[in-house]
């Protein structure tokens, strides 16, 4: 796939100036930057620019508005549009872009979860229209899900494919069109969780107690509560509101958004986007928000002792010693983890089949879009089929028929050489 000519709509947000720079400093093409006004446009530029930390890509983003949108659209191979997470939004821009576009140009969404299908209701049966979900920062995070409309051309899409991968140094992973795709779906699951837990447990510590339990030593990048605070609340509402709306699995009940994050949201506490949320900096010292009191107070310092153990082994590269220890302790904490594991690795493998093709799907886009431990990795660390059957039962949640098809001999994790999971896993 030849792709010399791009136009970018929605250039000046986050998302659009910094695909961007990937798109002109990886795939040398020269990138239409339309946004609202020439001003907005010009600060893309300057941000994609800043993404890659280089200014020799300045010389191919080319600013533009709205006004513009015939003369870009009809000369590019690739319609990239970035625009806000909002349906009215991207069917109106859609119908734009369908009046002038050519024949043989692709045109994608990077549409978080929003229906590709419904998205290509806009044009006629012959375009080949996508999703193309990068993951936020995207210089950053590989990830980027491929989802096809229903009429697409299936060579086109391995072009598409290949070209993201191979030009672009995407990880693609190919999903259904199913709400929150895989990544989204699979990762705000265990957010959102997390605040139902946050709430259920506010005497016992609330936000700091549960962000502290699922922090680096359980394989992730940054604890969950305050990963939303990064998203913005807001964005998180308008994710899980969707996929409880839209689906009907064995975790539709955890995608309900607690009421105290409704109230900080009425509030315009949004997160780091306007520096308060489930968190924020007050005088040099970062606070929590007290959900019981509505009120935010100092994070408290919390010294669990098997948490303590864990660490320390983790610190000395004994990661099944330390998975052992979260395993066969019988704390009210302890089992909070157990049942976190229990739910990802229950969750995101029963989605096999179903959105995605393979487990090393998940895989991918639990390590390369969120930066998570992948959850075949974790199956490896807690002991295998068995034990993680035990775990799920105990945890009364769903055994995926991935994990009951698969021998007992073989090994869950299958990507070690590429993706080491030793990486995810944080002592401090």
């Amino acid at each position: 796939m030849k792709i010399d000519t791009i136009t970018i709509l929605g250039a000046n947000g986050s998302m659009g100036s910094q695909c961007a720079g990937i798109i002109a400093g990886f795939g040398n093409a020269k990138v239409y930057m339309i946004a609202r006004d020439i001003d907005k446009s010009k600060d893309g530029i300057n941000k994609a620019s800043d993404s890659i930390k280089s200014d020799v890509i300045k010389k191919q983003l080319i600013p533009k508005t709205y006004e513009d949108i015939e003369k870009c659209v009809s000369e590019s191979d690739w319609i990239f549009e970035c625009a806000s997470e909002d349906l009215e939004i991207k069917q109106k821009i859609n119908s734009q872009v369908a009046k002038y576009k050519s024949k043989n140009s692709i045109v994608s969404t990077v549409s978080s979860g929003l229906s590709i299908s419904n998205l290509s209701k806009s044009f006629d049966k012959n375009t080949n229209y996508f999703g193309t979900h990068f993951y936020n920062p995207p210089y950053k995070m590989l990830l980027c899900e491929l989802i096809s409309s229903p009429n697409c051309n299936q060579k086109i899409q391995k072009e598409l494919f290949d070209y993201l991968k191979n030009d672009l140094h995407r990880q693609v992973v190919i999903t259904n069109d199913t709400p929150g795709f895989a990544g989204n779906r699979i990762g705000f699951q265990i957010l959102n969780e997390s605040l139902q837990f946050a709430e259920k447990y506010k005497k016992q510590g609330g936000i700091a107690l549960i962000d502290h339990l699922l922090s680096g030593f359980t394989g992730r990048s940054m604890p969950p509560i305050a990963t939303i605070d990064l998203v913005g609340l807001d964005v998180h509402k308008a994710i899980v509101d969707n996929i409880f709306q839209l689906t009907k699995d064995s975790a539709h009940e955890s995608f309900k958004l607690p009421k105290f994050v409704d109230y900080l949201i009425s509030n315009n506490f949004l997160g780091n986007k306007n520096g308060q949320g489930f968190y924020k900096k007050e005088g040099g010292q970062k606070l929590v928000f007290n959900i019981d009191k509505k009120t935010y107070e100092p994070i408290p310092k919390f010294n669990i002792e098997f948490i303590n153990q864990v660490k320390k082994l983790i610190s000395e590269g004994e990661y099944k010693k330390a998975f052992e220890i979260i395993l066969k302790t019988k704390t009210f904490e302890s089992k909070i983890i157990q049942y976190f594991f229990a739910r990802y690795i229950s969750y995101s493998l029963s989605l096999v089949g179903v959105v995605v093709k393979t487990k090393e799907d998940i895989d991918k886009v639990m390590a390369y879009g969120f930066n998570w431990l992948p959850p075949c990795a974790l199956i490896d660390l807690i002991g295998g089929k068995n034990e993680v059957i035990k775990l799920i039962k105990q945890n009364k949640l769903l055994v995926p028929n991935e994990i009951s098809k698969h021998s007992l001999k073989d090994k869950f994790y299958t990507l070690q050489d590429e993706l080491d999971f030793r990486s995810f896993l944080k002592a401090n």
